[in-house]
């Protein structure tokens, strides 16, 4: 009987947790966007506040159809394949191999053996089983 009642609460707080966290971007992009327009444009406040809520009703109301659902699907599939794989592995290869100061390529003389090598080989090595999977499992829609 617990068991159930503590599944539910830690699903209830987990839910919050999410919807606060939305919540949280959605109001920090509005104000930046709103602040960027204000002061870089010098778009009255009230105007842009205007625009931007019409703007984001719009989008919210495509994502409330069955093809915003689609296009959500396509996003979910593309947002954790390829596209943050290959930005980490340039972030490693920029972090481990370049000279901040010059931007030249810095390899040390017993290269194989640096911490350096290991973070390499194990991050390229997610990139070609993340790139294989995405080939073997394309995306499929389904039709509607």
């Amino acid at each position: 009987m617990f068991a159930s009642f503590g599944s539910s609460v830690y699903s209830v707080l987990l839910f919050l947790i999410v919807v606060i966290i939305g919540l949280n971007v959605l109001t920090l992009t509005f104000c930046m966007s709103l602040n960027f327009l204000t002061t870089k444009f010098a778009v009255n406040r009230i105007v842009a506040l205007i625009v931007m809520t019409i703007c984001y009703f719009l989008i919210g109301i495509l994502f409330c159809t069955e093809k915003g659902l689609r296009i959500l699907q396509i996003w979910e599939y593309y947002a954790m394949g390829l596209g943050p794989a290959l930005v980490i592995c340039v972030e490693v290869f920029a972090m481990m191999w370049l000279n901040k100061d010059k931007l030249e390529l810095v390899v040390p003389t017993h290269w194989w053996k640096t911490g350096r090598f290991v973070l390499a080989v194990i991050v390229y090595f997610a990139f070609f089983v993340i790139l294989v999977s995405d080939c073997m499992n394309p995306l499929k829609l389904t039709k509607t």
